[in-house]
């Protein structure tokens, strides 16, 4: 199995022996708290520059977001925890040969991304805005579901859906969102990311900002906020398939 999302919500299917399932986790998470952080993250113009912005070759990874999921994966403890809490959820459609999934899954693969998850949605959820925030959503859930003990990080872009991906987020479970990051890709002025601000969503150009902010919140290391900085200096970027 690639992930425990796909395993409960897809293989299992039987819906008696999934509750019992999520029963047993819930008990188990029952008044503790993980250290580690569950990493959401969008991957079209969040990660990859592929569809509204043009400040950048398209398949192209921006400056600094490989560096920065390390970093959050990571943690700012002195002694990381496990790698492995970042899902990648795309409004990407799935299909019953897994086919989508796995080009998604080539393109990101030598990135040199932390151990991942990916979390697909479907032809149907491409048709508006709303409905590619509905299965974003719906893979919340089940993130929330399935890792109860651990806050979240949302990272999207402004694209499409993600603002309004974050506000339901942040209304739903505001005790389980501990920070929204949203990739600036529309050239959103100063009174949007003002307004953006005041409901917890935090809006970035370039991941040194979103690196800064998430130092302030003490969730990566000042050395980690060094590698972003040195990541984005260097102005590299990475031309993928995806």
């Amino acid at each position: 199995y690639h992930d425990l999302d796909h395993l409960v919500f897809d293989d299992i299917d039987d819906e008696g022996v999934r509750e019992e399932i999520l029963a047993h986790i819930a008990r188990e998470a029952e008044g503790q708290e993980s250290a580690d952080l569950r990493i959401l993250c969008d991957i079209d113009d969040t990660i990859l520059c592929m569809l509204h912005d043009r400040r950048y070759p398209r398949g192209s990874v921006y400056p600094g977001a490989v560096a920065f999921l390390r970093a959050l994966d990571q943690g700012a403890a002195e002694n990381p925890g496990r790698p492995g809490d970042l899902t990648f959820i795309t409004a990407r459609p799935s299909d019953p040969r897994g086919l989508v999934e796995s080009y998604t899954r080539n393109g990101l693969a030598g990135l040199g991304l932390p151990p991942h998850s990916v979390m697909t949605g479907h032809i149907l959820n491409l048709a508006t805005k709303g409905r590619i925030a509905e299965r974003k959503m719906i893979n919340f859930d089940r993130s929330r579901l399935l890792f109860p003990e651990c806050q979240v990080v949302f990272i999207g872009d402004n694209g499409q859906a993600d603002v309004e991906v974050g506000r339901a987020m942040l209304a739903r479970d505001p005790d389980h969102v501990r920070a929204v990051f949203i990739h600036n890709v529309t050239g959103a002025g100063e009174d949007v990311r003002s307004a953006l601000a005041d409901e917890g969503i935090f809006l970035f150009d370039t991941y040194v900002e979103a690196a800064a902010r998430a130092h302030e919140l003490d969730l990566i290391s000042q050395e980690s906020l060094e590698r972003i900085r040195a990541a984005v200096s260097s102005g590299a970027t990475g031309a993928v398939r995806a």
